[in-house]
């Protein structure tokens, strides 16, 4: 399901107006060359989308959209507060050849154990051919230091897809 949790987001070809719609399931069918999406069943309907957009009279663009990842705050998707940050960081290993599993030497480590140099930048891990790999997100809930009120929803990470190749 690789393209689950992408957005068909429709557009009024004359304006700014839009409307996402998030992708459920998809197939893609090389004989037919064409891509079929199942989108998420509550919201707005495609028809009155289209209706509201004014097909028929003008130009309304369509586009599948990937994320690779989303925030959420207080059950919101994509909100996320002014005065917040989030630092996404990467990390891989080698595979333990006795176990199978991630080796747990800091040597056998893209960071080499120090978890002050994982990598920001994930291409900087295409430097070895690594096994496993990890991440860490690091969210800074007052940017401005002018202070966090602890009632206040906090953002969180829904979902991180890392693409790679075998």
């Amino acid at each position: 399901e690789l393209t689950r949790e992408f957005a068909v987001r429709i557009r009024d070809g004359a304006g700014p107006a839009s409307v996402e719609f998030i992708v459920q399931t998809g197939a893609y069918d090389s004989v037919a060359d064409a891509l079929s999406l199942v989108v998420d069943p509550r919201g707005t309907t495609l028809e009155d989308t289209l209706v509201a957009l004014g097909v028929g009279n003008g130009t309304v663009e369509v586009e599948v959209v990937p994320f690779f990842y989303r925030l959420r705050t207080g059950g919101v998707e994509d909100a996320f507060p002014l005065n917040t940050s989030v630092e996404l960081s990467f990390d891989a290993t080698i595979e333990n050849p006795l176990t199978g599993e991630p080796s747990a030497l800091p040597s056998d480590s893209f960071s080499g154990g120090d978890l002050s140099a994982f990598a920001t930048n994930i291409t900087a891990l295409n430097s070895a051919d690594w096994g496993f790999i990890r991440f860490k997100a690091v969210f800074n809930l007052d940017v401005n230091n002018s202070g966090v009120e602890l009632s206040a929803p906090r953002p969180a990470l829904d979902y991180l897809r890392i693409q790679y190749k075998f």
